[in-house]
């Protein structure tokens, strides 16, 4: 998966910050192994449809909302 130059340095911040327990597993520094979020229409939340284990994923319902700021940027900046 090919980060956009500009955003590379802060994609790159937010992983060394992240206290993610399932790193590198779930996101390593190549991002080749991203889970799939959605966003919900055009708000601030995005539904993760990997969330098994993860520290970030927000169980409702049947679903979980995912708050893991390395993905979330990248869904919001990127298209990713």
């Amino acid at each position: 998966m090919e980060i956009p130059e500009n955003h590379k340095k802060k994609v790159l911040e937010l992983f060394e910050q992240s206290d993610c327990t399932k790193k590198p597993n779930c996101i390593d520094k190549n991002f080749k192994h991203l889970p799939d979020i959605r966003q919900i229409s055009s708000t601030d939340l995005f539904e993760c449809n990997q969330s098994q284990g993860c520290p970030y994923a927000l169980s409702f319902g049947n679903s979980a909302f995912c708050k893991c700021p390395v993905r979330t940027y990248l869904k919001k900046n990127c298209g990713i």
